[in-house]
């Protein structure tokens, strides 16, 4: 069943609103969340299991509309993505989200 846009299940948006969704490759999906989270000051948007596959969301604690999904690297482009800006220094880490103009303060 497709739901048309502006139904009761998707409402319409304005088009002042907007939701942007960044993805990052770590090696260990729970090292990424305390880099992230204890670190860079970011805070958990959503953490959930689904089956085997965890949705990981962090976001700016002041900006609900960016939010970065921490993916877990399987493929070799996703581990060479990874390697290149795994965490350690704050402007690798910064990389996807400073992208859409955002800074933590």
């Amino acid at each position: 069943m497709i739901l048309p846009l502006g139904s009761a299940h998707f409402p319409r948006r304005s088009r002042n609103e907007r939701l942007t969704l960044l993805k990052g490759y770590a090696s260990d999906q729970e090292e990424a969340r305390r880099f992230y989270v204890d670190q860079l000051g970011l805070e958990v948007a959503e953490d959930r299991l689904l089956g085997d596959y965890r949705w990981l969301l962090v976001r700016m604690p002041d900006n609900e509309e960016v939010s970065l999904n921490l993916e877990t690297a399987r493929t070799d482009e996703e581990k060479l993505s990874w390697a290149a800006n795994r965490p350690g220094s704050r402007s690798s880490a910064l990389a996807p989200i400073t992208a859409c103009g955002i800074m933590p303060s």
